[in-house]
């Protein structure tokens, strides 16, 4: 992507009032995520399914009961025959209804890969 290309859609982001650099598409996917301190990776036992809301190339969005508690979480993703980690940051999250219960929006924004050695 060409430097024109990103600032054009970092300035339609700014413009809408909207902090992300790609737009967000809508998502139902299952996918697991855990709470991370940003240097010890997370157990499997520690990772629990979320349904995302939506996504793009630089964060995503999931519904949880919850609120977070950490500043940074660990999100699963499946690639060909084995999982990808990414870090990522939270941004925000907002209260909402959602099928008749109280629950958490909670936004986050992909910081870097984690490598897992095999």
């Amino acid at each position: 992507m060409d430097t024109q290309t990103v600032s054009s859609k970092r300035q339609a982001s700014v413009d809408s009032g909207e902090q992300r650099l790609y737009q967000r598409l809508p998502g139902s996917r299952m996918f697991r995520l855990a709470q991370y301190d940003g240097r010890t990776m997370p157990g499997q036992h520690e990772f629990q399914s979320f349904e995302a809301c939506n996504y793009s190339p630089d964060g995503f969005s999931y519904w949880s009961v919850e609120k977070p508690v950490a500043a940074r979480v660990v999100i699963e993703l499946p690639y060909r025959n084995r999982a990808n980690y990414h870090e990522a940051k939270v941004m925000h999250w907002t209260q909402a209804q959602r099928d008749g219960m109280t629950c958490h929006l909670v936004g986050c924004r992909f910081s870097k890969r984690i490598e897992i050695e095999a």
